[in-house]
């Protein structure tokens, strides 16, 4: 029979010391004491953890392949288990289709992409029907389990016992938790990262997909949610062959103030953050915020120009100095600090879901094999392997587009902050904002990192600052509905 359930994995095996064993092979390596001694050592989990972190970091991987653990996995399809087969370092036990006859109706998975379309998950159930009518008659006219299996199809059930050790066990989560993965492979890995993390709370930050260790992306193809190796690239050209003369920082405060106006980067299509007029100007929250900054910094407001991003391109704009500072309902992050500044947090939002007003959708639990939309550059996405992790995620270069996308049945939800995505529920009433929020990000004036921007910095927090005391972000947001 179909089964769109998810993945069933057990950890049924770890060791009991996993910390202090890591820490005994770690620490051997740079003591003159006995590898027992250290074992029975009275060392805080604080300590071992430094020493774990800092050997880690250093590519020192050795010391956690001393670690296996064993998984016992059910409910996966075929078509999972041989993506997960291809991985070294592991030993497998799987149910065997020479072995094991099928009796009746095999268990199958149905694709989600192909489970919400009610003619094509009947045309795809009938076709399994089919093969398991003429599986069992092969097996009836006497021919081996074996031979017979060659019929069957990806979508088969199976079971398996996967053991790795934590080196291989993390290279997983790195490669496989990455939203490029295939659906199922994914939530499969995800079960078995959460499943160890129950135990080894300690390790949550290794079990994530590799960008987030690294503070980018080194995939040929990204995703677009964290920086890439090409953006760096294109960063470190730009100040060192491009600009070589403005290699030596000047202060970008000074500069505003000799130049006399803001050169600021906003959203065209985040209504009500930064959109366009019927006269075809830029308005919105996060322009009269760049208007108050032009007032505190240049005593004019209307000295400022906008400059047109998308959260794909603005990163990039502002750290190579083409603007002055990023105005787009920028969610401040750690690893987005490790590129540029941010001002202090001038407002906040929540992640929702946008979905169609006849849609069954109503909360996070229901995403489980549908697609959801995100637009690239933003945090939604980071946030959705998290909360839906079973959900199919898909990119979109603006909101606009991403929102056609939801209205045309191309996507079933569309989910970033309720600021933005509220103002399609409210001008639209064939779409519905769902009420909860799932999170709580600080959106942050985004500029170039370095000394050079440190005064620059000290004045837009004062401004903000001085904003809020004041009740004018409040008077703001009630200006736009927020």
């Amino acid at each position: 029979m179909g089964n769109n359930n998810k993945p069933v994995v057990n950890l049924i095996s770890k060791p009991a010391n996993m910390l202090k064993t890591i820490y005994t092979a770690a620490r051997t390596c740079y003591s003159a004491d006995t590898p027992f001694n250290i074992y029975n050592s009275t060392d805080d989990e604080e300590k071992m953890l430094k020493l774990i972190e800092r050997v880690i970091s250093s590519g020192h991987y050795s010391v956690i392949e001393h670690i296996q653990v064993t998984f016992a996995i059910s409910n996966v399809s075929r078509a999972c288990t041989h993506q997960l087969v291809r991985h070294r370092h592991m030993s497998f036990s799987q149910k065997s289709q020479r072995y094991v006859k099928e009796k009746g109706q095999f268990d199958y998975l149905i694709p989600p992409t192909i489970a919400r379309d009610e003619n094509l998950k009947a045309k795809f159930v009938e076709f399994m029907e089919e093969i398991s009518k003429k599986y069992l008659e092969f097996t009836e006219a006497g021919i081996p389990a074996e031979d017979a299996r060659a019929v069957l199809p990806n979508a088969a059930s199976t079971s398996i016992v996967a053991s790795l050790n934590l080196r291989e066990m993390i290279h997983l989560a790195n490669l496989r938790l990455c939203t490029r993965a295939q659906y199922e492979i994914r939530s499969m890995i995800k079960m078995m990262c959460d499943e160890l993390i129950k135990e080894e709370p300690w390790l949550k930050p290794y079990l994530v997909p590799k960008c987030e260790r690294l503070g980018y992306c080194d995939e040929d193809k990204s995703c677009g949610r964290i920086l890439t190796l090409i953006f760096l690239a294109l960063v470190a050209i730009y100040f060192f062959i491009f600009l070589p003369e403005k290699y030596e920082e000047g202060d970008l405060y000074d500069e505003i103030l000799h130049r006399g106006k803001l050169k600021v980067g906003i959203n065209t299509d985040s209504k009500p953050f930064g959109f366009m007029d019927k006269d075809w100007k830029i308005v919105g929250y996060d322009a009269d915020l760049a208007h108050y900054m032009a007032q505190y910094i240049l005593k004019n407001p209307d000295a400022v120009e906008f400059f047109p991003v998308t959260p794909a391109n603005r990163m990039l704009k502002v750290s190579t100095g083409e603007l002055d500072m990023v105005i787009a309902t920028v969610t401040i992050t750690p690893q987005r600090e490790e590129i540029i500044n941010f001002s202090m947090p001038y407002d906040y939002a929540g992640q929702a879901l946008l979905v169609r007003s006849n849609s069954k959708i109503k909360s996070l639990a229901d995403l489980s094999g549908q697609n959801v939309g995100v637009v690239f550059g933003t945090t939604a996405e980071k946030n959705m392997l998290a909360l839906a992790p079973d959900a199919t995620v898909i990119g979109f270069r603006n909101y606009r587009v991403a929102y056609e996308a939801l209205k045309a049945g191309k996507i079933d939800a569309l989910t970033s902050d309720d600021t933005i995505l509220s103002a399609f529920a409210f001008e639209d009433k064939s779409v519905k904002l769902l009420p909860k929020r799932y999170t709580r990000e600080p959106y942050g004036i985004a500029i170039r990192k370095g000394k050079g921007t440190q005064k620059l910095k000290e004045n837009i927090d004062f401004a903000i600052g001085d904003m809020k005391q004041k009740n004018v972000i409040n008077r703001m947001r009630r200006k736009w509905g927020l």
